[in-house]
């Protein structure tokens, strides 16, 4: 179908989400039989709800909603994804305004003192030819922003980190329980001559892991 199609989809099922999770069903309702991404923490905080449309030109547009608990009742927050306009996603930290869309698929809820930290899982397919996996972090007060300073690469720290690969590929990211960290395959280059094109890089059968320190 044409991407003005697609478009019209897209508001019926964003106006239709946002009306159950505007409504006294928000915090039950199982969405089970709808096909779009949703997570929620152990702790209950919140509920965050993901999908994604496909352009006619292979590329992809994401969609989501936040719906968090606070004291006096809860807020709904509709996600702006401004992949496009980003220009170093790893290092920057966003709102939900502009937003580096992705498929979240696990939450792991880290608490430092009286703050807690989500660290999210999500997959974010770019194009024909380029797939991301992406580790985010979402933090809900004093405000909402998706990014924290958490992860060292050199003299720097990165907000989240963001594996690029073959969209031909599979890619492993996942939460280890048992050893409380996040294991990833380690991706590499398919020929030394393409290091550093997603198209060519795909996991060596090796794996990385990244604790909380």
């Amino acid at each position: 179908g044409s991407d003005a199609a697609r478009d019209s989809i897209t508001e019926t099922v964003k106006h239709q989400l946002g009306a159950i999770l505007e409504s006294d069903s928000a915090w039950t309702a199982t969405f089970s039989d709808v096909p779009i991404s949703h997570v929620e923490p152990s702790d209950g905080a919140f509920r965050l709800f993901t999908w994604n449309v496909r352009n006619a030109d292979g590329s992809f547009r994401y969609e989501g909603f936040l719906l968090v608990r606070e004291k006096d009742g809860e807020v709904l927050t509709e996600l702006c994804d401004m992949t496009g306009d980003i220009t170093s996603p790893a290092s920057v930290q966003l709102a939900p305004e502009n937003w580096y869309g992705a498929l979240y698929y696990e939450v792991i809820p880290v608490k430092r003192g009286a703050k807690t930290w989500y660290t999210l899982l999500g997959w974010k397919g770019v194009s024909d030819i380029e797939t991301q996996k992406v580790v985010e972090v979402l933090s809900l007060t004093p405000t909402t922003k998706f990014g924290a300073a958490a992860f060292p690469e050199g003299r720097k720290r990165n907000m989240r980190i963001l594996f690029a690969y073959s969209a031909q590929g599979k890619m492993t990211l996942k939460w280890d329980p048992a050893h409380l960290s996040i294991v990833a395959d380690h991706l590499a280059p398919t020929d030394p001559a393409f290091a550093g094109n997603p198209a060519f890089t795909a996991p060596d059968m090796t794996y990385d892991a990244y604790y909380w320190d």
